[in-house]
């Protein structure tokens, strides 16, 4: 197959995510860099997971709508730091970090 479609022609882009610019969606975003910028300095930078928590929450507002996000996040925040031996290791410059994406 040598088509639009194939991955394997020249110059084919890569699929792009879906990015949502919903009022929800980009409230919520604002409120994440806030906490970003204010809370997270004063608490210190300790999130063992990749990507953070903050980031994770963004990236689920962004790509899945107010609802979806809500729910991710929530999910993430329970899930945050608890049993770390089902999520795969992997080392940066901070120490060891532990990795959960975003599906």
């Amino acid at each position: 197959m040598n088509g639009p479609g194939d991955p394997l022609v020249q110059g084919a882009q890569p699929p792009v995510a879906r990015v949502n610019f919903a009022p929800g969606a980009v409230f919520a975003s604002f409120l994440i860099k806030g906490y970003r910028a204010v809370i997270s300095p004063a608490r210190g930078m300790r999130c063992p997971m990749l990507p953070t928590c903050s980031e994770y929450s963004r990236r689920a507002f962004q790509t899945h709508g107010v609802l979806v996000g809500i729910c991710a996040t929530g999910d993430r925040l329970l899930r945050c730091a608890a049993d770390l031996r089902f999520y795969r290791m992997t080392l940066t410059p901070q120490g060891i970090s532990y990795v959960d994406s975003l599906r």
